[in-house]
């Protein structure tokens, strides 16, 4: 058993996960971590991948559909070795003392949230920027998750539904208010940057307002997920065919769909 298992989904962050992998094996020292990594049906990813070598504890998985961070996160939870669940993105940085402090604190909580501070892709970290109190990365018990059937299956904001439906079943969270954690990294194709995604999309507002005007907050009905493969050197060869076969067979679907609608 794992002290602590991380998800990390990835898409088009490729230049970014030097940065947020040894950041991570700096954090580990004594403690037992397992790191699961889903790519988001990102091709460049995968050719990263095969170019450079990683430690045992890191995993890989190829999601062939573009999915979005969520459904990565509810996918690859039951496949996971610990009690202990953290939720991390590929463009950040982790800190020291970051694994520690999560693992120490889930002994008697049920859901932990660090705090930040935003850096621009490209500038050095400044120490004395504002601390932030983190949304979308948290640590959290594998059952309560479970329990919970995990995220929305949203591009963005399934977060912070999931933290409205906790709190309003008397979840309490362990903040750390004052003390950086990690480090957020603010680029163009971050959710919170994106046009699409970012905190002025009108994605994001109709996400919102869902989750305000929601008349139950409890579990979901189900825990949404999708299909996935393993990454290892014997299949990097494989997943552009493989790729093709199934973006050729998803656009056969839409075509059929348009013919008989």
């Amino acid at each position: 058993m794992k002290d602590l298992s991380i998800i990390i989904p990835t898409y088009k962050n490729s230049r970014y996960l030097n940065d947020c992998f040894k950041s991570i094996e700096n954090s580990i020292k004594k403690y037992k971590v397992e790191i699961l990594i889903g790519i988001d049906g990102c091709l460049e990813t995968v050719n990263f991948l095969k170019k450079n070598k990683f430690n045992d504890y890191f995993n890989f998985y190829f999601f062939h559909k573009n999915v979005g961070p969520y459904i990565i996160k509810n996918s690859l939870i039951e496949l996971t070795n610990s009690e202990n669940i953290l939720f991390f993105d590929s463009d950040d940085v982790m800190c020291e003392n970051m694994i520690g402090l999560l693992i120490e604190n889930l002994k008697s909580n049920f859901v932990v949230k660090p705090s930040y501070i935003d850096f621009e892709d490209g500038h050095e970290i400044n120490l004395k920027s504002k601390i932030i109190k983190s949304e979308g990365v948290f640590a959290i018990k594998k059952k309560l998750f479970l329990d919970f059937n995990g995220f929305e299956p949203w591009l963005c904001c399934a977060d912070t539904d999931l933290s409205f439906r906790l709190l309003e079943n008397g979840i309490k969270f362990k903040f750390f208010d004052k003390e950086i954690l990690f480090y957020r990294r603010i680029h163009k194709q971050g959710l919170t940057s994106r046009k699409d995604t970012g905190g002025n999309s009108e994605l994001r507002r109709f996400y919102n307002d869902l989750i305000m005007n929601k008349s139950y907050r409890g579990p979901l009905n189900i825990l949404n997920t999708t299909n996935y493969c393993t990454l290892d050197k014997i299949k990097y060869d494989k997943i552009q065919e493989t790729h093709d076969l199934f973006l050729n067979k998803e656009k056969n679907k839409k075509l059929i769909n348009n013919i008989l609608n």
